[in-house]
C-alpha cells in the first residue's frame, strides 16, 4: 500500500514491513525525534557549506593577492617596457583585484553560523520539561538556526561569486597585459 505525503508524493507505507525488529524501530522513534534529526541534518549541511565557503573564499584572497605581484615582478624583468594599452590591462587588473579583494574580506564577516539551543537555555530546561517536549523545542531551535543560516550564506555566497569573478577577470587582464608585452 502507498501512502501520500503532504507535498503530494507517494511512498511506500514502512508499517506493511514484516520484518519485527523493523516494526520494534517505527514504534520506538517518535515525530519529535525526526523533526529534530531533520532539522539537525540541515544544521549540518549548512556548517559544512560555511566551511566550504570559506576555504573557497582563502582561495580566492591567496590566488588574486600572489598573482598581481608576480606578474609586476615577471614584466619588470621583461627586455621591453609594457606598451601604453598593457599599461591600461595592468591598471584594469589592479582594479579587479580590488574588487575581489574587498568582497572577499566582506564575505570574511559572515563567518558565524547560528547554531541554537543555547546550551545553558537547554540546561535550565532539563528538569522542566518533559523529553518529548525537549525534542521538539531543540528541533525547533535547530530550525531557527537554519532560518538564520540560510540568509547568511546566501549573502556569503553572492559574495564570493562576486570575489570570484573579480579574480577571473583580474587574471584575464593580467594574461592581456603580458601578451601585448611580450609580442
Amino acid at each position: 500500500m502507498t501512502a501520500e505525503l503532504p507535498g503530494g508524493d507517494e511512498f511506500s507505507d514502512p508499517s506493511e514491513e514484516t520484518d519485527p525488529a523493523f516494526q520494534d524501530f517505527l514504534t520506538d522513534i517518535t515525530p519529535d525525534e525526526i523533526y529534530r534529526d531533520a532539522a539537525l541534518q540541515y544544521l549540518n549541511i549548512q556548517i559544512a557549506d560555511d566551511s566550504n565557503f570559506n576555504a573557497r573564499n582563502l582561495q580566492i584572497f591567496a590566488t588574486g593577492t600572489a598573482i598581481l605581484p608576480l606578474t609586476f615582478a615577471l614584466l619588470s624583468t621583461a627586455e621591453k617596457s609594457p606598451s601604453t594599452s598593457a599599461k591600461w590591462f595592468l591598471i584594469a587588473a589592479v582594479v579587479a583585484y580590488m574588487v575581489s579583494i574587498v568582497f572577499s574580506l566582506t564575505a570574511s564577516f559572515y563567518n558565524v553560523v547560528q547554531y541554537k539551543p543555547d546550551l545553558l537555555t537547554l540546561e535550565g530546561h532539563l528538569e522542566k520539561y518533559s523529553g518529548q517536549t525537549l525534542l521538539f523545542w531543540i528541533g525547533r531551535e535547530y530550525r531557527l538556526s537554519t532560518l538564520d543560516n540560510d540568509r547568511l550564506l546566501e549573502k556569503k555566497s553572492r559574495l564570493i561569486a562576486v570575489a570570484w569573478i573579480g579574480l577571473c577577470f583580474e587574471g584575464a587582464l593580467i594574461s592581456f597585459a603580458a601578451l601585448r608585452t611580450l609580442l
